[in-house]
């Protein structure tokens, strides 16, 4: 009984904050202090998720089985050695995909000196201005047949310096205000520390992913034998099903949350930009995004009629940044001005 309202009740409380958003049109620093909050309680609840995962497990074990549990724990030693063993290899994996190379992702730097010169200048302005050391800039492209990024903040784990990536086709397509506002947009992120938490939630998904099940598996596996000797292949049977069962279900939570986390953050860097740039340039960005969104789908339409449908009712739940409309309209609502006066454009 326990179990299953301890469950319910976190689920309840994940649905809840991912339910709700603010409204943009109250005073923008209330409104990013605001969404900052939801997004750092959704990463706490998502952090607690062994503990509902335990829980919703156990509730299909049966009862008595974390008694038994706690009264066994000298039977630990095999399934403790093997999750840390686990823990280390996920340690190492998480860090070591932090550190990947362009070249690993299918890009190449783009040496571009003087327009990188200039758009580092722009960035030191806007960093100074966010109260934040200024991230490196590099221009990257593709160098096979993968679509290109647009931008990106990238913080490796390890490193204590931020990057924003931006993509040479992508910038070459950009007005000066619409480089400003991009920009304004990675810096935000760097200043909420998004992709800082984007590692550590990479690294929690493998812990999932990885370790809760398969020690799961092991420990309640050790118990059900000692205490079904006769019937052992049962005992196993039934414990992987329930691992299994508990995994997929809180699988499919955690990407939800997830996805959610990352429109929050999306949101917070489009109002950290407004902040630093103005609506006028966000605005202009945006537009042009929506521009593009709207020419792919037409085309879509006429090539695919059956994947337009789909896409269009698709909606932002498995995206991981809202629709662009959405966030277009959401800029439009924000009470802060078209322009911000003390941020001087300098000239190429």
């Amino acid at each position: 009984m326990i179990a299953l309202f301890s469950t319910i009740l976190w689920a309840g409380l994940a649905f809840w904050i991912n339910a709700i958003h603010p409204p943009p049109s109250q005073e923008l620093n209330s409104y990013i202090n605001k969404l900052k909050n939801q997004r750092n309680m959704l990463v706490v609840l998502i952090f607690t998720l062994p503990i509902p995962m335990f829980l919703f497990f156990n509730l299909f074990i049966g009862a008595g089985s974390i008694e038994q549990l706690i009264t066994s724990a000298q039977h630990f030693a095999v399934p403790s050695l093997f999750i840390v063993i686990l823990y280390v290899l996920t340690v190492f994996d998480a860090y070591k995909r932090g550190n990947m190379t362009l070249a690993a992702f299918g890009f190449v730097e783009d040496k571009q000196e003087h327009t990188m010169l200039f758009i580092q200048r722009i960035t030191n302005i806007l960093s100074q201005k966010a109260g934040i050391e200024p991230p490196d800039v590099r221009f990257i492209k593709s160098r096979s047949n993968m679509p290109d990024i647009t931008a990106a903040a990238f913080y490796p784990l390890g490193s204590k310096k931020c990057k924003i990536l931006l993509s040479t086709n992508f910038v070459n397509q950009l007005s000066l205000q619409e480089l400003y506002a991009t920009l304004g947009h990675e810096i935000g992120h760097v200043k909420n520390n998004d992709m800082i938490i984007t590692n550590q939630l990479s690294f929690l998904y493998n812990v999932i992913v990885m370790i809760i099940p398969v020690f799961f598996w092991f420990v309640y596996t050790l118990l059900f034998v000692m205490s079904s000797p006769a019937f052992p292949f049962l005992a196993v049977g039934l414990v992987a099903m329930s691992a299994y069962l508990t995994h997929r279900v809180f699988k499919i939570l955690f990407q939800f949350m997830y996805l959610k986390i990352s429109r929050k953050k999306e949101y917070m860097a489009d109002a950290y930009s407004v902040k630093l740039v103005g609506k006028e340039a966000m605005i202009s960005l945006m537009d042009s995004f929506n521009k593009k969104d709207q020419e792919f789908l037409e085309i879509l339409s006429k090539v695919d009629y059956d994947a337009f449908q789909l896409e269009k009712k698709r909606g932002d739940i498995s995206r991981t940044h809202p629709l662009t409309e959405r966030r277009l309209n959401t800029i439009k609502e924000m009470d802060y001005p078209d322009r911000v006066e003390d941020v001087h454009i300098p000239h190429r």
